[in-house]
């Protein structure tokens, strides 16, 4: 059974299971860059709509509200809302109702109070409504919520430059009836220039979008499609793994921050996921230097089937295809044959390059390694972080 500390206690800094906290914040900076430049020009007038895409855990969320922070710095009106799989179309824009009315409050209490009270007292929130004041009567007329929010988006262009909508778990959007996504883009649409909307999906959705919505025209909602990949480099991991231990006894050595980028692929979550386990045996034990030993440990602990399955896989190999596995990972993990027989001598490589071939198809088969061909030139690299740092390991090349 895991420590409290291993689970994620609250003195332990890594938490895999939420976004960064701001001060955490690390990378993204082309991203960040881009996206604060189409956010300068809806303050401008201009209106763009993007999909953030990438794996689970890639960072997505973290990289939103860090772009939020920026959307206010810019005097846009910023608003976040989050999809799930229950979600429908009433839900989502009363959801949405109520965050631009959350933080429209923080600008204007005074205009934005007349709407939170209106909403709050509407019984039956299934009930599809729209508040007006008329000007002379100051009648409120329960009408339809998209009419409410063309009415609303007004209040917002006299406090804000504009508005952001950020739509978290995007990939739930296709499973909600009717256009939503045409019907958001004509609501803000009334507001004139100055809107943008980024959707975020765990996967690029335009596709699926697109064929739910053949006649909609979704496929050209989206002016920018940003995926969002692992960290750019090893200084990026050292940076999320320094600023949350640089106020904190416990630090970790160089060597350790590299072996946890090589075993993560860089990959964020997986990268807290080790820290979070191998911070708290260090805890456990009193230990405030983390080293590669106690690193050793966590990670078989995190991964223990997937090592001994590897592990096993390798033991059974022939001497020469080991041999092959060893040049490949000398090599950085990834290699064509002809860089492989680079230091072989000339009239021995042809031979040696049928026999490579033979022994790296075969490492294919095991599960061990990939082919890719590129025009002419085939290229054999580790599929996984995991085998990499597994492998390295027992073969004890650094």
């Amino acid at each position: 059974m895991k420590s409290e500390s291993q689970e994620g206690s609250s003195d332990n800094p890594f938490n895999p299971g939420k976004p960064a906290e701001k001060e955490f914040f690390v990378g993204r900076k082309d991203e960040l860059n881009q996206i604060v430049r189409y956010l300068k020009q809806a303050v401008s007038g201009s209106s763009f709509n993007i999909l953030l895409f990438g794996e689970k855990g890639i960072g997505k969320t973290s990289l939103l509200n860090k772009v939020i922070e920026k959307a206010s710095e810019e005097n846009l009106l910023a608003v976040g809302i989050r999809c799930d799989k229950t979600m429908d179309a009433f839900k989502f824009f009363e959801n949405l109702e109520r965050r631009i009315i959350d933080e429209g409050l923080k600008r204007n209490e005074l205009k934005f109070k007349f709407w939170q009270k209106e909403f709050n007292k509407t019984p039956d929130k299934q009930e599809y409504f729209r508040l007006r004041q008329e000007a002379e009567s100051k009648e409120i007329v329960t009408d339809d919520l998209i009419a409410d929010f063309k009415l609303l988006l007004k209040e917002v262009k006299e406090i804000a430059k504009g508005i952001l909508v950020v739509i978290d778990e995007g990939q739930f959007l296709e499973t909600i009836d009717g256009d939503i996504l045409v019907k958001l883009k004509g609501i803000l649409q009334t507001i004139g220039e100055g809107y943008m909307v980024i959707i975020s999906s765990t996967g690029n959705v335009v596709d699926k979008l697109a064929e739910k919505h053949q006649s909609s025209g979704v496929e050209r909602l989206f002016g920018d499609i940003i995926e969002l990949l692992v960290l750019k480099d090893n200084e990026e991991v050292q940076d999320l793994i320094n600023k949350r231990v640089k106020d904190l006894p416990m630090k970790f050595e160089d060597n350790v921050v590299n072996q946890i980028a090589l075993v993560s692929g860089r990959h964020p979550r997986e990268i807290v996921k080790i820290c979070q386990n191998v911070y708290g045996k260090a805890t456990d034990k009193g230990i405030t230097l983390i080293d590669s030993s106690l690193l050793r440990e966590s990670i078989y602990h995190l991964y223990r089937e997937k090592i001994d399955t590897i592990r096993e896989t390798y033991a059974n190999l022939l001497p020469t295809e080991q041999g092959t596995l060893r040049t490949l990972l000398e090599l950085g993990g990834k290699a064509s044959v002809d860089l492989m027989l680079q230091n072989v001598p000339s009239h021995l490589r042809e031979h040696m390059k049928t026999t490579y071939i033979e022994e790296l198809e075969h490492l294919c088969e095991k599960g061990l390694i990939a082919r890719t061909k590129f025009v002419e030139t085939v290229t054999f690299s580790i599929i996984d972080p995991l085998i990499e740092y597994t492998l390295k390991a027992e073969m004890q090349i650094s």
